[in-house]
């Protein structure tokens, strides 16, 4: 019940974003926590994937100095667990950032990518500067002709500043979700 009190409260405040998947069929019932069912969509049984409208996916990954070691092997395995998940049609795009950026690939479909042997070789290195990709990769989502365009932000937080509350509008202006992945136990989550 403290768990539930603390969750409402995120969610009443609009604070932050909640997400929680299980994969075991026997986890929960409809009734287990009606305080949480009564603040979250809960979906006891998995939709299947092709019902659902075809995605651009942006994942903007953080490698710098501050994500060495099990982060960026935790951000790395969630990167590609999310893509396994990914309908083969979904149109995805890997965006690497430090104090610089690159990006893997442009927007390509499922089935054409090899994401495990491009991530496979990246080192943590540098600074960190999340703003620059994050604006470019919202101006190539953006063009993107999607039904549903989405960036997930894998990173600790840290960060050099940045006008992140302007390239929020412009993505809700376009239409277009932003989750961000904390990593690690010292997160920033101030951007």
């Amino acid at each position: 019940s403290e768990l539930t009190e603390v969750l409402r409260g995120i969610y009443e405040q609009r604070s932050a974003s909640l997400l929680f998947v299980s994969d075991s069929p026997s986890f929960g019932r409809r009734g287990d926590n009606p305080g949480i069912e009564e603040i979250l969509p809960v979906e006891l049984a998995p939709r299947t994937l092709r019902y659902l409208p075809d995605m651009g996916i942006l994942i903007v990954l953080d490698i710098s100095a501050s994500m060495s070691g099990e982060k960026l092997s935790l951000a790395k395995v969630s990167t590609l667990e999310l893509i396994k998940n990914l309908k083969d049609s979904d149109r995805i795009s890997i965006v690497t950032f430090w104090d610089r950026f690159r990006f893997l690939h442009d927007f390509e479909e499922k089935t054409n990518l090899d994401s495990e042997v491009q991530l496979a070789p990246l080192v943590a290195q540098g600074g960190t500067d999340l703003f620059a990709p994050l604006e470019e990769g919202l101006r190539r989502l953006s063009e993107l002709p999607m039904p549903q365009r989405h960036v997930i932000i894998l990173t600790d937080g840290k960060s050099k500043e940045g006008d992140f509350d302007s390239l929020i509008e412009k993505a809700q202006l376009e239409d277009i979700t932003v989750s961000a992945l904390a990593v690690g136990e010292e997160v920033k989550a101030g951007l």
